[in-house]
Formats: structure tokens, sequence, C-alpha cells
């Protein structure tokens, strides 16, 4: 088999897993695709009255006319029942004491890149289109929540050329994670710390560092591979620093993207 044909298949594997409805969060959008929310606004510290969380995808532990959503006491958010309204995906919010004006299911947050809150279905990574549009423009399963485990929010999906980072903010990077076709998506996410050639088992797309995208490497490893260009252009392979000195093609992508190996 080419090298050529190896990438591909190992890209097709990691786009599979990377996101929802557009992820991804991807991620896994990106599992934990975008760690964008504020993290002035959720904290992980235990519930003020010591008594446990509700559920806020199937509403459990709520009574009739309350739902499940982020509540804040003492400077402290944690899913607890509330009062909720109507709004849906990217519906403008707002949130009080007693709960916030988003429909059951959805949370109302200022999401990655946003200075305004809105309202953000909760979505599972591993689900495919599970997002909903908001109004023209696409959604993915790609925003996390700091200091709140195991809870995945749709956003906005930002597309971007792969082999241009400068399409995204300084502190993002375009990641190839999965559209709500299944097939590769880049996008902006806020980009991760983790070096080319290294593992990135667990994690999403963008737990990589700026240039490069999490992927498949089979029996369920991942690791960072940096784009490239083919043949040999600008972003091209450069050993150590990039996890290898070879691009292989992936036209899954575009006629002109691989990755260095």
């Amino acid at each position: 088999m080419s090298m050529s044909m190896k990438t591909s298949l190992v890209m097709l594997a990691a786009v599979a897993l990377v996101g929802c409805g557009g992820d991804d969060d991807i991620v896994a959008p990106d599992a934990a695709v975008d760690g964008g929310i504020d993290a002035r606004v959720i904290d992980a510290g235990p519930r003020p009255d010591g008594g446990p969380e509700c559920d806020v995808v199937t509403n459990d532990g709520c009574t009739a006319g309350m739902k499940c959503t982020l509540l804040t006491t003492a400077g402290r958010s944690t899913l607890r029942c509330g009062t909720g309204g109507s709004g849906t995906q990217g519906s403008p919010c707002t949130t009080t004491v007693s709960g916030d004006n988003c429909a059951n299911g959805f949370l109302c947050l200022v999401g990655p890149g946003a200075t305004a809150s809105t309202c953000h279905k909760v979505c599972d990574p591993a689900v495919a289109n599970t997002c909903p549009m908001s109004g023209t423009m696409m959604t993915a399963c790609q925003v996390t929540v700091n200091g709140v485990a195991d809870l995945d929010l749709c956003g906005a999906v930002r597309v971007c050329d792969p082999l241009d980072q400068s399409t995204c903010s300084a502190s993002q990077g375009c990641f190839i994670t999965a559209g709500a076709d299944g097939k590769p998506l880049p996008q902006c996410l806020t980009a991760g710390s983790i070096a080319p050639g290294a593992s990135c088992t667990g994690q999403g797309a963008n737990a990589c560092m700026r240039g490069s995208s999490c992927f498949n490497t089979g029996g369920g490893a991942r690791r960072c591979f940096f784009h490239c260009r083919v043949p040999s252009g600008v972003p091209m392979c450069a050993g150590a620093a990039t996890g290898g000195m070879t691009c292989g093609a992936n036209t899954m992508i575009s006629a002109t993207f691989g990755t260095c190996q």
C-alpha cells in the first residue's frame, strides 16, 4: 500500500470520530473539541447545598416546569434545576440567579470567539447530526465547558484553510474535524500544545499545536500530524519539528493537502 493511501485511511478513521453535526468538536471536534467558554463563568466547585446535580440532557432530577441548567452561587456554577425559556441554538439569552431563558437541553453561555451570550444545545460528540443549524450557520459538537466534566455543546463552525493558519485567530488553528455528512471539515478551534508526532490518544483534533491535527493511527491510538502542502510547498515537512520529513498526500481533504510522516 502506498504512503498516500495509508495516510488517506488514517485520516478517514480519524475524522469519523471528530465532532458531530458539523465537530468537533470536534472532536471528538473533537471530544473536548474547544475549551472556549470563559473560565470565569464556570467553576468545578461542588454544588453549594451539597445536593446531587441534575441531568441536563434528560432533565431528570427536576420537577415539572423546571430545567437542568447552570446556576451560580458564591462564584461557583454547577448543573442544578432552575427556570427556563424557549431559546434554541444561537438565540440571544440572559441568565439570572434562578435560571436562563433557553429551552430544555440548551445552556446560556458566551461561546468561543463570541462577546454575547447565546443558547447552546447540549450534544454528544460520539453521535453525528445532533447539532442544529443556527440560522444559516452550521454548528458542531465542539464546545466544552471549563471545569464541568462530560459536558459538550454545539457551537458555530468556522471553516478555514488547513494549509493557511492565518485564516484563524492567533490563539486558534485550522483543525481537521468531521462535518455533518461525516466528511473531513477544516475549522477554526482553540489550539492545543501537543507537538507533531506525539501521542494525542483520547483527545480531540485541536489537542495538537497550531498547524497540526490529532488523527487515529489504529488500535485506538491517536497522534498529532502536521499539515503539509503536496508535493513540496509551504507549509512543508522539516523533520523533528513537524513529526517527519515526508509529506503524505490525502486527497480526501484537497489535492494539495498532506501530513508529515
